[in-house]
């Protein structure tokens, strides 16, 4: 699925493991709210390690996974578990020549 990418980040919790959110651009589900809606999706950490260009257009893959509900009950969400870039949405800066 081709989304355009807002940004990403990794988090590392006290005991070790590591955590990976990615932010993405949608259409908003009603029809009285203008622009987009920025959503958060939880993705693996290695490819958020190889996400350096954003805004981009991705294709991203997709699954759905069941999160164990601690205390709650179990979520399904949607988890990313490959990118790979397509192209940039603003001009990429060039790296100054030293």
């Amino acid at each position: 699925m081709t989304l355009m990418v807002l940004g990403a980040s990794s988090r590392l919790s006290k005991d070790g493991r590591r955590f990976a959110g990615i932010v993405v651009a949608t259409t908003p589900s009603s029809s009285d709210y203008r622009g987009l809606n920025a959503l958060e999706l939880d993705a693996d950490p290695d490819v958020v390690a190889g996400m350096n260009v954003f805004p981009g257009l991705y294709d991203l893959q997709i699954d759905l996974r069941v999160r164990d509900g601690f205390r709650e009950k179990n979520i399904a969400r949607q988890f990313v578990t490959a990118a790979r870039f397509l192209a940039a949405v603003a001009p990429v800066k060039e790296k100054a020549n030293a």
